[in-house]
Parts: C-alpha cells; structure tokens; sequence
C-alpha cells in the first residue's frame, strides 16, 4: 500500500513539473521550490502536509525520468538521465573538460551528432545510445517525459510496478497467460490475485491490518506468507511431486509473474495442472480455516486431477479439436466469439 500511495504522489509530482502555471503549481512554486526546480528543491522545514507527502515520491517518480533530446541546452551530459539501455539511463565514460551540454555533441547547421567527436571520447556503450537517438532538424526544446510509457506521460500503473521492482514485460506477459489457461474463470481470478499479492493468507491480513496472528493456520509453525501456503508449509511440500508437478516451484525471491512466464515458455503441457493444484491448495487451507476440516493429500490430488481431466473432455467434446484454442476465450468472452470465429 506504500508504494500504491507513492505512485499516486507521483502524479501530482508530474503535474507540477509539467504545470507550473496551474493554481497548485504556482502555489507550490511560491511557497517552496521559487528559486528552483521541483527536482532540485528541498524538503525544508514547516513545510504543508501535502508539499512533504508529494515531494517523498520524488525517488520513485525520478526512476522514470528522461530527457527527450531537443537542442540539448537543457540537459548535463554527465548528470543528467538521457540514455537508455539495460545499463541504464546514464552516461559512463569519463568526463571530458569544456563539454557540459548534449548541445556541445550536436552539429546545430546539420542537426546531426557529431559522430567523429563522439566515438572518440566515449566508450562504445556510450556510442551506441547516443548515436541511436534521433534528432529533429527543427531542433526543439529539450522535455522530460516518463520512460516507460508509450506517450511519455506518467503511469501510475507503471510507477507502481517500478517501485514493487516488477519486470515489467513479464508482468504483462503474465496477464495474458493467465486470462488464456485452459482453467475455469474462478481459478484465474485466483491467480490474478496471487499474482498481485493480495491473497488473504495470514501475513498480507496482518500488513493491512485485519489480523494479529501471523502463523500458518495449516502447520502452526511459520508466519503465513504466499510462497509458504502454497510451496513450504510441510503439509503442502509433497502434493507438488505426487500430481507430476515439481517442475513448477519458483525459487525463493523471484515473483510468481516472472515465474508464470517461465512456466510457459519452458512447462506449457502442465501449465494448467499447476494452476488448478494452486487452486485446490488454497481450497484446502480455507477448510481448516473455516470448516475445520483438514482434507487428505490423497483426496486433494485426485480432486486436483479430475478436475484437470474434466476441463480438458469438455472443451473437446464442445468444441472439437480446437478446444484447447478457444475454450479459455469462450469462457471469458462467451459464446458469442465462438460463433464468431467459426463464421
């Protein structure tokens, strides 16, 4: 919720940067930051509820800053984010005396870079990002946008993801996986809520404040987090071999959408079994929580594997020998794109 809170922040961040002329921005240019930009400015003292609250998201909102090159007079070549690579947003090579300004690497009568100046006194990762970006012949003025967005615009979404250290691709790539498994609507709403982290197990209820017991209501042992419900706890250790799928355990430290992606690029013909035994796992738990009533490994992994085994005869006996392709799209968009798709 932290860092939701920050992305947020990070919005009003924005505005202000890009609307200085607004009543909140004039305010706030006013009162704390006059003499300054709003990234260089300081937190100060007595300073308003809202001015500390939006200037601690500055860390995460500068994460994804950039500089879209113009005349480049407004951007520090050593300083200043304007690069990218998977190295990052910076240069790296040594600083050369008298050059300041990205303008002192552009030919302004050409407005192309000055390709010999720059091969020989940066290195050849710095060459490759400079050289890469393309300059305009009109030569405007230099803009900050956020990076990963596709219109440069700030992203709530994106800077929540960012903070919570996502890969980013992955998590989209995760989205789609899930919505497309050959399962029922319920279980991926399931695992779109293991994915997100908001599973009611016993730590996240603690974090938000509806609980004050962090133990593991299966083992009593453990607090009770999303990787030991479903992977650790010893009572649920074993059900992964026994169904055929210890091939699926994440390591400890990676997110379960990063590792879904892995799951189906490198396990796609039990992709779905996994799925449903995550599924009958959290189904087990609920029943010592509520009903009282501990269910055997034996009766989970039958139950697991009917289930699997049903879904799978229905698709094919409905809808042919395309169902694997179009049974997940039926149950999330209905028959009608069936009929559709068959036209």
């Amino acid at each position: 919720m932290g860092v939701f809170n920050l992305a947020l922040l990070g919005k009003q961040a924005w505005r202000l940067m890009q609307h200085q002329k607004s009543l909140l921005g004039k305010v706030m240019v006013a009162k704390y930051f006059k003499h300054s930009a709003f990234l260089e400015s300081s937190l100060g003292f007595a300073g308003s509820y809202s001015w500390t609250s939006i200037w601690s998201s500055k860390p995460l909102f500068q994460e994804g800053l950039i500089w879209r090159v113009g005349k480049g007079d407004q951007i520090n070549i050593w300083d200043d984010a304007w690069v990218a690579d998977e190295l990052g947003s910076k240069i790296v090579s040594k600083k050369i005396a008298n050059v300041e300004k990205v303008k002192d690497l552009i030919d302004l009568d050409s407005g192309e870079w000055k390709h010999d100046f720059i091969s020989e006194n940066f290195c050849d990762r710095d060459v490759k990002c400079i050289l890469s970006i393309p300059l305009s012949m009109r030569l405007p003025c230099d803009e900050q946008i956020w990076a990963f967005s596709k219109d440069g615009r700030y992203s709530v979404k994106i800077a929540y993801f960012l903070g919570k250290s996502c890969n980013l691709d992955n998590f989209h790539k995760a989205w789609v996986i899930i919505w497309g498994l050959n399962v029922t609507p319920k279980i991926r709403r399931f695992l779109w809520r293991v994915g997100i982290g908001t599973l009611p197990v016993r730590e996240y209820l603690v974090y938000s404040h509806m609980s004050t017991d962090k133990v593991c209501p299966c083992c009593s042992t453990e607090a009770e987090t999303m990787r030991h419900a479903f992977l650790d706890c010893p009572t649920v250790k074993d059900l992964w071999t026994e169904v055929g799928c210890e091939k699926l355990i994440w390591s400890a430290g990676i997110t379960f959408a990063d590792f879904l992606v892995e799951w189906k690029e490198r396990f796609s013909s039990i992709i779905h079994v996994g799925a449903i035994l995550l599924w009958k796992i959290w189904n087990r738990r609920n029943d010592i929580v509520f009903n009282s009533v501990e269910v055997s490994h034996c009766t989970v992994i039958e139950r697991t594997k009917a289930l699997s085994t049903d879904i799978a005869a229905y698709a094919e006996k409905i809808y042919g020998g395309i169902g694997a392709l179009l049974f997940p799209l039926v149950l999330r968009y209905g028959n009608r794109l069936l009929m559709m798709l068959l036209r």
